[in-house]
């Protein structure tokens, strides 16, 4: 009974091992042996050694089952002659059961053919060889990293010339790699098709209610052009007439603005309405970002009744020196040719130019030349800002600029590219001069007309190709 219960435990240490393994196994062998003859090789034979190279590969796949194949040389000495020698190749399965990391069990079998020779007396040329049949048992230990040593005992019989058993003791490299498990096959998710979310609300409301960043400069611009976007929706189950939008801020409009004519929805319908502002100058006194509470309100007729609903979002607005470069043409909006200081001083240098002025030349191009000396010699110079540098806003779309009015130009005698063009062209527009900006990528260019025709500037310039030619 204890027998049977020690067998019992042993089992359940080894059978985990052997079904575990996970891993391709090589093994290279190298196994010298002594030989003791059996039966009537006894009475031929004395005690022979030999020396035996092999190499077996178990796959990860068969567990523990793989393929041997190998060599071996044996002298067998003889009762009544010095010896034979023999030389075998072989083949066959060999079977590997771990014992927790260090040791592991083994059972082979191989078929081959064997070739023996004389040693050291004459055979008369009776040389030969044959079948060759082997099997045996061997018990392994892993001392450090691949080098393993084993000992194990084989039966082997060489057809028509000896049979015996073998003692072995075997040097072995064992090499082992990890096998990946492939990922269990995953079925695709099954398809899910968004469904719209039931939206629920009561009689007319406005939803999705969208304000955008608001610049000072551009007051005079969004009475036709939208500060914002709403969606005007009918929840109720009867239609709704004379809807109407109104959108107010307080101090910086006089009066709400009416945003669109009136319409009318039916059950379950909407519409999209753009939001516009008559903005008042009190929008230029800003020197710094501020938010101001809107008044968005929406009014309608149902079932003969008159309703009134009112929104208050949060509106944006920039300081009264910012600028997004989404559209270029927005820096018009910092021309500023009537401003007094623009006017005297523009005035100024057009007075003192009468006194020098040159028939020949044209005279736009006269005015120009006496407005950048004058500014020159007013002291202005070209310096970038370093918070907000024209060369890398003028790229990012939705970047917010600063930019001086001509006027703080003056008083701060620098500016950046975008405020000089700004400044030199509110003078050109002061002097009667046609003036424009010309952006490239990083720069900006002040530009103006001349009072030549295209076919007078071809013939009076040396190098016309310097100028531009409108058509």
């Amino acid at each position: 009974m204890k027998k049977l219960f020690s067998l019992c435990i042993l089992l359940f240490i080894i059978t985990p091992a052997i079904f575990s393994q996970q891993n391709n196994i090589l093994s290279i062998n190298t196994v010298p042996y002594g030989s003791i003859p059996l039966g009537s090789s006894a009475e031929v034979f004395n005690l022979g050694a030999g020396m035996e190279a092999s190499a077996f590969f178990i796959p990860s796949a068969l567990r523990f089952v793989g393929p041997q194949l190998g060599a071996n040389f044996s002298i067998l000495p003889l009762e009544s002659a010095d010896a034979i020698w023999t030389i075998a190749g072989f083949a066959g399965p060999l079977v590997r059961i771990p014992l927790g990391d260090r040791c592991a069990l083994l059972g082979h079998g191989e078929v081959g053919y064997y070739y023996w020779t004389s040693a050291g007396w004459d055979a008369g040329g009776t040389n030969g060889g044959g079948l060759m049949i082997s099997a045996g048992a061997k018990g392994t230990f892993r001392i450090a990293g691949p080098f393993t040593l084993g000992v194990g005992v084989s039966y082997d019989y060489y057809a028509n010339l000896y049979n015996g058993l073998r003692f072995e003791l075997a040097a072995r490299f064992v090499f082992s790699s990890a096998v990946q498990p492939k990922p269990a096959a995953r079925k695709p998710p099954a398809e899910i098709k968004p469904e719209p979310l039931i939206e629920t609300g009561k009689g007319v409301e406005m939803r999705d209610i969208k304000l955008f960043q608001l610049f000072p400069v551009l007051y005079k611009y969004y009475d036709n052009n939208p500060v914002g976007i709403i969606r005007v929706k009918n929840f109720g189950t009867l239609p709704a007439e004379n809807i109407k939008i109104n959108f107010f801020v307080e101090r910086y409009m006089d009066n709400p603005m009416t945003c669109c004519e009136p319409f009318s929805l039916g059950p379950g319908e909407e519409k999209a309405v753009e939001l516009f502002g008559l903005f008042t100058e009190d929008m230029m006194e800003i020197t710094e970002g501020t938010k101001a509470s809107a008044r968005i309100t929406l009014s309608c007729d149902q079932s003969g009744e008159a309703f009134t609903d009112d929104y208050n979002p949060v509106l944006e607005v920039h300081n009264r020196n910012a600028l997004s470069w989404d559209d270029d043409r927005k820096i018009a909006s910092f021309i500023t040719a009537k401003d007094p200081e623009i006017l005297g001083f523009a005035k100024n240098v057009m007075t003192w130019m009468q006194e020098i002025k040159n028939p020949a030349i044209d005279e736009n191009l006269q005015k120009g030349m006496a407005i950048y000396e004058a500014v020159r010699s007013y002291g202005i110079r070209y310096q970038i800002d370093p918070a907000t540098p024209f060369s890398e806003l003028s790229e990012q779309k939705e970047a917010v600029d600063f930019l001086q009015f001509p006027r703080q130009t003056l008083e701060y005698s620098n500016g950046d590219c975008d405020d000089l063009s700004a400044l030199y062209t509110s003078l050109m527009e002061a002097a009667g001069v046609e003036s424009a900006v010309i952006t490239i990528p990083g720069h900006i260019f002040a530009a103006f007309a001349l009072k030549s025709s295209p076919e007078e500037a071809r013939r009076g310039f040396s190098k016309p190709d310097n100028l531009a030619f409108l058509h």
